[in-house]
């Protein structure tokens, strides 16, 4: 298991290290705190819309999922400590649900297919001409 805050990695880290990471007061917005198991699995917060309020998010392979609400600081540190020690009583501690792109991103992302394929179309017809030319 690691810790990663402000730049620094701890390896193994106490509940000590854990508290020390979360802050109690005014959060600076660049502030950021993550905790890595050792297959990969991952939760991440940042300061949250209110004062005293972290965003989390867990990071499963590809799937991630967001807290459905912002945590206070003691939520957030009894479920880093849970995660860290491996009780799985961590993913009932906050409603998780899928991040998934907005239908507006994915709708956005087909547009392009209409036109990489006459792209592609257009590119094959000036490849024959161009060879068609090159042999006359």
């Amino acid at each position: 298991m690691r810790l990663n805050f402000e730049g620094k990695t701890t390896d193994n880290p106490t509940s000590a290290d854990i508290v020390r990471a979360i802050p109690r007061g005014r959060v600076p917005e660049e502030w950021t705190i993550e905790m890595v198991n050792l297959d990969g699995t991952s939760i991440e917060a940042d300061p949250g819309p209110e004062q005293g309020q972290f965003r989390v998010t867990y990071v499963e392979g590809r799937r991630i999922y967001d807290a459905d609400r912002p945590l206070t600081a003691d939520e957030l540190e009894r479920l880093l400590m849970a995660f860290r020690d491996q009780d799985d009583g961590w993913r009932r501690q906050a409603s998780w649900t899928i991040w998934a792109p907005s239908p507006k991103d994915a709708k956005s992302q087909r547009a392009w297919l209409p036109v990489m394929i006459l792209l592609t179309v257009l590119l094959a017809a000036l490849g024959i001409a161009l060879r068609f030319l090159g042999m006359l």
